[in-house]
């Protein structure tokens, strides 16, 4: 099995994965998602779609609580400082799978009435880089549930196979 695909668009959100191999009743394969044209999560590190697929209901069941204009609208400096503190309202935000490869990586939206806004953070040894970008809102959804349906299929038709 070897099944390779990008959802969405690089330059502005999208994931990339790659399904190639399968054990028992495991897939395992490659997994990222591409902001700004930057690549986020350890694509090479690889995953277990299972696993993956786990963490997929948490970032669904938020889609419809990160629509907060004072969030929006917040300065960089002001959201990060709630990041340090652990203000829980701010986990809702979270939309990075809680895996492996993304151990290295905060990735954050927050949408308005149109209008989404990722805020990156990745660690890297002792220091640490954080940025932002916009895009139009429903981006992340759009792309993120149509992955899950395809990779819940592929699931599905392995595991009916096996």
């Amino acid at each position: 099995m070897n099944i390779k695909d990008i959802v969405g668009n690089k330059k502005d959100f999208a994931i990339q994965y790659e399904i190639n191999n399968s054990y028992d009743k495991f897939l395992y394969g490659k997994f990222c998602y591409w902001i700004n044209n930057i690549q986020l999560g350890d694509y090479e590190q690889g995953v277990t779609f299972n696993d993956l697929l786990l963490t997929f209901p948490n970032i669904l069941l938020n889609n419809d609580v990160r629509e907060d204009e004072e969030n929006f609208n917040i300065k960089l400096e002001e959201f990060e400082k709630k990041i340090k503190c652990y203000v829980p309202e701010i986990y809702l935000f979270h939309i990075a799978p809680l895996i492996d490869i993304f151990y290295d990586v905060n990735i954050y939206l927050i949408e308005n009435n149109n209008r989404a806004r990722f805020i990156v953070k990745e660690y890297n040894n002792k220091s640490y880089n954080i940025f932002e970008y916009y895009t139009e809102k429903k981006v992340f959804h759009n792309v993120f549930n149509e992955v899950y349906i395809k990779l819940n299929e592929y699931f599905d038709n392995f595991i009916m196979i096996s």
